[in-house]
């Protein structure tokens, strides 16, 4: 996972700016892109050559005291270059508005090919070396079928050749490269965040703390699926406008996304914060879920789906540097913070210093974004979509105690009364066209 998160080099969100200010049927743009992919493939194409050297010529990977360890290393790293160009590809669709037909390959056709290969593979090969083959195929062929779409809808329009082409693809392409590098830094550094506070709760906790706070936090992704979604496209939108100097469209963009992403992401929010602490009744018994870590962990996905996308108005605008410090200190902010709280509180901890973490990274992206560009996105309203689906799923869940308990059929119950209530009260506000289109 974590090769593969570098291994686009920053492409991924970089040609998001490039695409979204230029021409994408241009022949020095479609030259400056097949460049840095050609760049990209390389140098993953070393990395995992050098991966494989060392496994076949060392036992470094014994360390971990698995046995076959090596092998199964050797298979996954086969998917660098691929699952590098894919991401890449991924960028290229987005800047197309083509989100949807990239989500056609990348999560729909990796599930089908996914679920296709991995009964028969682990009904005459149950091992854990037959599932990572499964996982490289479905990387490689997936890349297979979007290069073959790319190819066969864009094709290859060359340069005319001339002097003053090759000058300016050589400028774009290493203006471009400079930046990626900053973007991937911010990638990397993003990443690590979403990961510290297990890593550390690892360190110091229990397997069932471990367990329920992987299983909360896996959960309290869904809060983010609209910042997922509606994002798709809204980098290469941000450095259109920039680059036009059209900041009311710019305003309307942004102000747009974090009313529609506080009310879908706040209803979210307000399900886990409240019924969270009976996931048990979804995974088992032996989970434990507290009421405080179920309120906290989604309050900082909460922050970070409505707020995360100012990252865009500042990476797309020529001001990576700048979202780079912020998140390099949001991360030093979340490290010091697990290390002093998690020994002492636990889970609680944990969810703490990720709330403190992701607060004042958006917090300041949200606030330097307004004095850069001369004007605040959003509304105050903005504000009131969690308080007001708090309340809400409150009220369904006492309302549901009166009828039952913590058991399945009370929770099902309490649950739809809340997806009525919240609908009611928003769903006039809701973008149901924009979503289906997005």
């Amino acid at each position: 996972m974590v090769p593969a998160m570098i291994a686009p080099l920053g492409l991924d969100i970089a040609l998001l700016k490039f695409c979204g200010r230029t021409d994408s049927a241009d022949p020095v743009a479609q030259a400056v892109v097949r460049q840095l992919r050609l760049t990209a493939a390389l140098l993953n194409i070393g990395v995992m050559l050098a991966v494989v050297a060392a496994a076949l010529g060392s036992a470094f990977v014994s360390s971990f005291g698995h046995p076959g360890l090596d092998t199964i290393m050797l298979v996954t790293i086969l998917t660098l270059p691929f699952a590098g160009d894919l991401s890449i590809l991924g960028a290229l669709y987005k800047a197309r508005g083509e989100p949807a037909r990239y989500a056609i390959f990348y999560y729909i056709g990796q599930s089908v090919l996914r679920v296709l290969m991995i009964g028969p593979v682990l009904l005459f090969w149950p091992s854990t070396l037959a599932v990572a083959f499964v996982n490289t195929a479905q990387i490689i062929m997936t890349q297979c079928l979007c290069f073959i779409d790319e190819r066969r809808r864009h094709g290859r329009r060359p340069t005319s050749g001339g002097t003053a082409d090759r000058v300016v693809v050589r400028a774009e392409y290493w203006r471009v490269s400079r930046e990626a590098i900053w973007m991937c830094a911010s990638i990397v550094v993003y990443g690590t965040m979403r990961l510290a506070d297990i890593l550390v709760l690892g360190f110091y906790a229990d397997t069932a703390s471990i367990g329920e706070y992987a299983a909360l936090s896996t959960v309290a992704q869904l809060i983010v699926f609209w910042s997922v979604a509606g994002s798709q496209t809204l980098g290469p939108r941000i450095a259109n406008f920039y680059h036009q100097g059209d900041l009311d469209s710019l305003k309307r963009e942004l102000s747009r996304y974090i009313r529609h992403a506080s009310i879908v992401s706040s209803f979210m929010f307000a399900g886990l914060a409240v019924f969270g602490d009976r996931l048990d009744l979804i995974f088992g018994k032996a989970f434990h879920f507290d009421p405080v870590v179920c309120f906290m962990l989604p309050l900082a996905f909460l922050l970070s789906a409505t707020l995360a996308p100012m990252g865009y108005a500042l990476s797309m605008t020529g001001h990576h540097r700048q979202e780079n410090a912020i998140l390099g200190s949001g991360a030093l902010v979340l490290v010091v913070a697990l290390l002093i709280l998690v020994p002492r509180y636990g889970q609680i901890g944990a969810a703490s210093s990720v709330v403190v973490a992701f607060g004042l990274v958006n917090v300041v992206r949200f606030v330097y974004t307004a004095r850069l560009h001369g004007f605040i996105p959003g509304r105050a309203a903005d504000l009131m979509p969690p308080f007001v689906g708090l309340a809400l799923a409150f009220v369904a869940r006492e309302i549901g105690n009166v009828f039952g308990g913590h058991d399945f059929p009370t929770t099902i119950g309490s649950s739809a009364l809340f997806i009525l209530l919240y609908a009611a009260v928003y769903r006039s506000e809701l973008p149901l066209r924009r979503f289906k289109k997005t």
